[in-house]
């Protein structure tokens, strides 16, 4: 019995011990959420590296921390910002990185292999792109932090089907596939504010063009990410616009290469979405079965025409976001696809779209 109360004391003092002891290293700890890099012209291959980390010291005001350096590299900048701070840098709880456009547009392998060989840095740190300087965007005036204001504006995003989910890990899998480009979210700053601009487009690890937030959600479909979402739909309805929210439930892709004499012809994207139409501007209401069909075609039409500039956008630029590679890959030996230009298929291919809507019904008044 002696024994056993001697027992529970030792790990109750380890236990309280080892909360106080907690509590003053987390006050002494300048924790990273968010971490920028940026390049500087005229600097030959030098990042300026920005983080932001909540004040957690007894004398903590509401906003954030920002720390800067000019460094070589990761690890170099992690040594130089800690030089900066009384506090000891740590970067195992970083939300996000966000990449300046500059860089992006050089290459971000260098980055996000550095990252990834961090065993402080989970392969699950959000990766998003700023159009203009990252240390703009983590400059921003957000509470509680920036790192937290944006990882919760992705999260909500990413659950409305707007814009692709994109870690570092990810990230680095579609670089490194020969079958697909990777993409992220792209941030801007305007009047001060974080603004959510759509995705940005890598060819290989370089930013070479960006899609809108409408153009994301069309992206979405192409790509075969979305479960559930809401698209508005402007149409011509007289000397008026007609806006038709379009709230589906269900959507699915399917991909087809189609070969002729062992090479390929042509690729078909087909998308088939079903859900309700709960807002309509329209002077006509939608109560018979012939105006349903009417408006699953409009809808149809108006999402293949936005796939169609997409799909511009992707070949102008040399970049296959949407993987057909892996498809093509797949319906090639290994020695075809090997002799295969990768980039300049996406020229010279065509790639055709047929989306098949469904409405089920007009709203909970249906």
């Amino acid at each position: 019995m002696r024994n056993n109360r001697k027992l529970c004391f030792v790990i109750l003092a380890m236990i309280v011990l080892t909360s106080c002891n907690d509590k003053k290293v987390i006050e002494d700890l300048a924790i990273i959420s968010m971490i920028g890099f940026d390049r500087i012209k005229g600097e030959d291959g030098k990042l300026k590296v920005t983080a932001s980390f909540p004040d957690l010291s007894s004398e903590a005001s509401q906003k954030d921390e920002i720390i800067e350096t000019v460094a070589n590299s990761k690890k170099e900048a992690e040594d130089l910002l800690s030089s900066k701070t009384r506090q000891q840098v740590v970067n195992g709880q970083i939300h996000s990185i966000i990449i300046g456009r500059t860089l992006a547009e050089e290459g971000v392998s260098r980055v996000i292999t550095s990252m990834e060989r961090d065993q402080e840095i989970g392969s699950q740190v959000k990766l998003v792109m700023a159009f203009g300087e990252g240390e703009e965007i983590i400059k921003t005036d957000v509470e509680p932090d920036v790192g937290s204001y944006v990882d919760k504006m992705l999260k909500t995003e990413t659950d409305k089907f707007t814009i692709p989910e994109m870690d570092i890990f990810h990230f680095s899998r579609d670089y490194f596939d020969d079958g697909i480009d990777p993409v992220a979210p792209l941030f801007t700053k305007e009047d001060g504010e974080l603004v959510l601009m759509g995705t940005a487009l890598f060819r290989k690890d370089q930013y070479v063009a960006h899609l809108d937030l409408f153009q994301s959600k069309v992206f979405l479909f192409l790509l075969g990410k979305v479960k559930k979402g809401e698209l508005t739909i402007k149409v011509p309805d007289g000397d008026n616009i007609r806006n038709l929210h379009f709230d589906y439930i269900k959507s699915n892709r399917k991909i087809k290469v189609v070969k002729s004499n062992g090479k390929v012809d042509h690729i078909q994207i087909n998308v088939k979405m079903r859900g309700s139409v709960i807002e309509d501007t329209g002077a006509k209401e939608i109560s018979s079965t012939n105006e349903t069909k009417k408006i699953e075609k409009v809808i149809a039409e108006h999402i293949e025409r936005d796939a169609e500039g997409i799909l511009k956008v992707l070949k102008e630029n040399q970049t296959d976001s949407l993987g057909l590679g892996q498809y093509v890959r797949h319906s090639l030996s290994y020695k075809e696809w090997k002799k295969l230009d990768k980039y300049e298929y996406l020229e010279t291919i065509p790639v055709s779209v047929n989306v098949d809507v469904t409405i089920k019904d007009t709203g909970m008044s249906q």
